[in-house]
């Protein structure tokens, strides 16, 4: 019998150099459900065809870096939904923006933005070959 998700269920996800803190930014993360895996996957697609790069001419996942890049800032704006303790350089709170989504990652180190970008990738179950499919 298959099992119900829920479309709401968070994630929570510390950043790997923050695990070991008593006290760490904790990110909310929401694993897409189909319909915003096939909004990844148009995004995807709609993203290569602006660089010029056409589908089929992808080889062993090997993307463009600008494009490789901007494919996981796509995946992070539709997974990451929220954070709890993230503080600015003066200790304030930074708070989560819903509406402008990437505004919100552009708060984070590139370093960041990568790591919690493999997360939201693996979460979303969506490698760069099943978007070109």
């Amino acid at each position: 019998m298959p099992v119900a998700i829920d479309p709401e269920e968070r994630v929570e996800y510390i950043l790997e150099a923050e695990r070991e803190k008593e006290k760490h930014t904790t990110f909310f993360l929401l694993p897409p459900t189909s319909s915003k895996k096939n909004r990844i996957k148009g995004r995807f697609i709609n993203l290569l065809q602006q660089h010029g790069v056409g589908v089929n001419e992808i080889q062993d996942n090997e993307l463009p870096f600008e494009v490789a890049i901007e494919y996981s800032l796509i995946v992070l704006e539709e997974v990451l939904v929220g954070w709890d303790n993230f503080l600015d350089a003066q200790k304030r709170r930074v708070p989560f923006k819903s509406v402008n989504l990437r505004a919100n990652i552009d708060r984070l180190t590139p370093e960041d933005q990568e790591e919690l970008a493999a997360e939201a990738q693996r979460l979303s179950g969506l490698t760069e070959e099943e978007s070109k499919n």
